[in-house]
């Protein structure tokens, strides 16, 4: 999953107080990993953070092998990287 800025796709989301890790807590406990780049215009802090509340939902769910982080070390885009680390998660999970 490359996140794009949900404050430019979802009307008043900003507005509202969410985030990203607002919606993917609606997946919960589904499989899901989360993507970044440590050179992104995205500061890979906030993703990590998304990462730790919602590793936090799935844990309270018994699920907590369901969500992975992977931050790879390019600059923003779906890198290579980010790709294999998806292909390899799915393949776990499925």
């Amino acid at each position: 999953m490359n996140f794009l800025p949900i404050r430019n796709n979802v009307p008043n989301v900003l507005h509202l107080g969410l985030d990203h890790s607002d919606f993917i807590a609606a997946m919960v406990p589904k499989p899901v990993i989360l993507l970044g780049q440590e050179k992104d215009f995205f500061d890979a802090r906030g993703l990590k953070e998304s990462f730790i509340r919602l590793k936090h939902l799935y844990r309270l769910l018994g699920a907590e092998e369901n969500i992975r982080l992977f931050i790879g070390s390019g600059y923003h885009g779906y890198s290579q990287e980010n790709r294999e680390a998806m292909y390899n998660w799915f393949n776990q999970v499925t």
